[in-house]
């Protein structure tokens, strides 16, 4: 069996630094623990990436060591969530919109056609106990220190298919208490999900549409931040994989020479802590707050534009002396009018205008 975490690999529920706590501003706790899981990760042997990889959460074995995660600003991105429409809201030009397939792209894991919360994946009491019986949990509850000892359990190519099997619900359960769908209490899953993992026989798990799990935890710890906020009260605690907003609002700004690269996939890739740090403060405004910088083509709301078809000719004021003929061409005449025959033509259709 692996070792377990080391104290230097693994400080629990890691994105509650102290660092992030000003004399002015405390910065609100969270459970993400995505340095947890990386350091899980990073023990696994080629057996266990690839048991991964079969599952479609191969992105995953990328993810990025944060040393921290800015709570102050994944709290004030919450507050500008739009929860019906899906999307960050910063003013009436721009408005940044986030899809399951934009998860996808920022971790890399199973956007398929099939819903985690639908009738196919109802949760019932034999299926949990399916579930705690491959996974080797026998407790009432679904652990997530339960579940690490799984996966760190040692495999090999002689292992049995329950133990593959074992190993891959119990990383999917990790992966999703850790970083794509945290729970707001101490050790805990949220068990809604769980209900997709007892389907591995007739239904591959990669194609169960996490991504929209992930966004529905996203709008609800929006809706708790903002109900707070409007009753002018202190957020204390953030939930739901609040990274996932940073990555997609950052990656969508016009930076200039600051903005990652886009040949990297996942894009979570691309951000790792001194990045996101480097970009957060770039999108700072000189008095405080954030939303500095504009949106790319994509979070950029386009003004109407007069079109062609609804212009209204040119109006020509009463008694201006001018006429809509010299305005618009007299489409009544059929004749070419040439430089030889202007003054006649002048002269016949608008003496006034020529002195005798």
């Amino acid at each position: 069996m692996s070792g377990p975490l080391s104290t230097e690999e693994v400080t629990e529920y890691d994105s509650n630094e102290k660092s992030q706590t000003s004399s002015t501003t405390k910065s609100p706790t969270s459970r993400t623990s995505a340095r947890t899981l990386y350091w899980i990760i990073k023990k696994f042997n080629p057996i266990k990436r690839q048991l991964v990889k079969e599952i479609g959460f191969g992105g995953l074995l990328e993810l990025p060591l944060w040393n921290s995660i800015s709570r102050i600003f994944s709290t004030w991105l919450l507050g500008q969530v739009d929860c019906i429409d899906f999307a960050i809201v910063l003013d009436a030009a721009r408005r940044l919109q986030f899809t399951p397939q934009d998860v996808n792209k920022v971790f890399g894991i199973p956007c398929g056609q099939r819903d985690v919360l639908g009738p196919k994946t109802q949760i019932s009491d034999a299926a949990m106990a399916y579930i705690r019986e491959q996974a080797g949990i026998s407790m009432s509850k679904i652990s997530l220190k339960d579940a690490e000892k799984i996966v760190l359990m040692d495999l090999s190519k002689n292992s049995t298919r329950l133990q593959k099997d074992s190993f891959k619900m119990a990383f999917v359960i990790i992966a999703m208490g850790h970083l794509l769908s945290p729970s707001t209490k101490y050790d805990h899953v949220n068990i809604d999900f769980l209900g997709a993992l007892c389907c591995t026989e007739e239904i591959s798990i990669e194609l169960i549409c996490k991504c929209a799990y992930v966004l529905k935890g996203i709008v609800e710890a929006a809706q708790k931040v903002q109900a707070d906020l409007s009753m002018n009260k202190v957020v204390s605690n953030i939930f739901a994989c609040h990274i996932f907003l940073q990555i997609h609002y950052l990656d969508n700004l016009l930076l200039g020479q600051l903005q990652p690269r886009k040949n990297i996939y996942p894009r979570m890739v691309a951000f790792p802590t001194e990045v996101l740090n480097k970009l957060i403060l770039a999108d700072t405004k000189p008095g405080g707050g954030y939303g500095a910088n504009q949106f790319n083509a994509r979070g950029t709301v386009r003004m109407p534009n007069i079109s062609a078809t609804t212009a209204q000719p040119l109006a020509v004021p009463t008694g201006s002396g001018q006429s809509p003929a010299l305005l618009h061409s007299a489409s009544g005449t059929s004749q070419q009018t040439t430089a030889a025959t202007l003054p006649q033509f002048l002269r016949e259709k608008y003496p006034t205008l020529v002195t005798t």
